[in-house]
């Protein structure tokens, strides 16, 4: 589709690109860094941690449908998404300071409050992250210019997890915890900030009657392939235990802290280059096929790295690239998101994309929980002690935790996806215009 016929301008793609930047370096801030806070700070154990992030996502199985609920089932004045994002613009960067606090000694105190500042940050990442999402269903219903813009936005997000792992570790060995992330908060709040005044709702899908509770979980349980697709996410993120594990790793492992920036930034390159080629390749193979490869790579990247070992630091950074390719996936979840929603206009006659992109939203929380927990218990059982020389023991349930226990899940996606995923890229752009001519977009 040339770019000429795209109704969205380029100060407005790149503000949403904007948003994903701040969004994300406050997202890879807490995915990363706040175990490390809690047990190496803080003084919390890693088993309490584990815990209290499984605990959180029990609170998000309930909570992120229910922010998705309200979104769909609200009109506020300005448009339906965009309200959401300008209150929460201020609020999550405020509650990721408020988040990285120390309190009290690793007692009690100190667990309480992690409690509460963590469950309070999580509800406001859900109001943030759904309705951004959600915005590029109704700032184009062009499926070239959604996947355009949630390009942008991911490389946005990109940035903003590059910039974490490059300038985190100098900061923090220059102003501490609260300075370091006190300034990656307003970095934050100034990235999100243009999208608040240049993000535009064009097409907003017309109701004929707001929808029923109970409509808007058949819209969900009807949808055989969102279901589909987020349960081969979701299996995919249950042992995705490997970019929580890169500080263990790097400190404990291979005995410097330096290598935390290095081993996440070589992380991270698939995901940077991501952007620029996915908009072709998925016109060419489909997102399906791309979804399945990036995950065949990793494994068998990730095999190959297992039996070489981590003696050497090159083959350390390039084998860590390589695996990366495992994140694509993840990268594609709004893509895919957008298709199911176009299904599930089509099949049911109704239209939810507060409560299907909330899908998104918990699992994104919920790869980083269920990844931290298994990484908290892991350290636990292999008997780790924050700042001490681990044992060959710890060492190797560090290691296992980087390299073997992502393949697993990886696994599952695939099977579940080749196996059960039939929506072609063709059946959803007939879809998007029988929904645009016989609905009122």
């Amino acid at each position: 589709m040339a770019r000429e016929q795209f109704v969205t301008n380029r100060l407005e793609r790149l503000a949403y690109g904007g948003y994903f930047m701040g969004q994300n370096l406050i997202y890879f801030l807490v995915y990363q860094f706040l175990m490390l806070f809690y047990t190496d700070v803080v003084g919390i154990t890693a088993g309490a941690v584990g815990t209290m992030f499984l605990i959180a996502r029990i609170f998000d199985a309930v909570n992120d449908p229910i922010m998705g609920i309200i979104v769909d089932k609200t009109n506020l004045e300005g448009g339906k998404f965009i309200p959401w994002i300008k209150l929460v613009i201020f609020l999550m960067p405020l509650t990721t300071v408020i988040l990285f606090i120390k309190v009290g000694g690793g007692g009690i105190n100190s667990l309480i409050y992690a409690y509460i500042t963590y469950l309070i940050w999580g509800i406001i990442y859900t109001i943030s992250d759904v309705p951004i999402f959600a915005l590029a269903t109704v700032m184009t219903h062009n499926s070239n210019e959604r996947v355009t813009l949630i390009s942008i936005g991911r490389i946005g997000a990109g940035l903003g997890s590059v910039i974490i792992s490059l300038f985190f570790m100098t900061l923090l060995s220059k102003i501490a915890w609260t300075g370091t992330v006190l300034l990656l908060a307003t970095l934050a709040l100034l990235s999100m900030l243009p999208l608040r005044y240049l993000g535009r709702e064009r097409y907003v899908y017309q109701q004929k009657e707001v929808l029923s509770l109970k409509k808007i979980f058949s819209f969900v349980l009807n949808n055989k392939y969102l279901l589909i697709f987020y349960g081969a996410i979701i299996m995919a993120s249950l042992t995705n235990t490997s970019t929580v594990s890169i500080n263990y790793f790097a400190i404990y492992n291979l005995g410097n802290e330096s290598y935390i920036s290095t081993l996440t930034i070589a992380n991270m390159i698939p995901m940077l280059l991501v952007p620029f080629v996915l908009p072709p390749l998925i016109k060419r193979y489909g997102k399906k096929k791309i979804f399945i490869m990036a995950f065949i790579v990793a494994i068998l990247s990730s095999l190959v790295f297992y039996l070489i070992g981590y003696s050497n630091i090159v083959w350390v950074h390039l084998f860590t690239t390589i695996k990366g390719i495992a994140q694509v996936p993840t990268f594609m979840i709004g893509l895919f998101t957008v298709d199911c929603i176009e299904y599930g206009t089509y099949t049911t006659n109704e239209r939810a994309e507060g409560i299907s992109f909330s899908l998104q939203t918990f699992t994104a929380k919920l790869s980083a929980a269920v990844a931290g927990a298994i990484s908290g218990f892991v350290l636990e059982r292999v008997g780790y002690e924050a700042g001490v020389i681990q044992t060959p023991q710890t060492l190797n349930g560090i290691w296992n935790m980087y390299v073997l226990y992502p393949i697993f899940g990886a696994v599952i996606a695939i099977i579940i996806m080749w196996r059960y995923y039939n929506l072609t890229e063709k059946q959803v752009d007939d879809m998007i215009l029988f929904n645009t001519k016989s609905k009122n977009i």
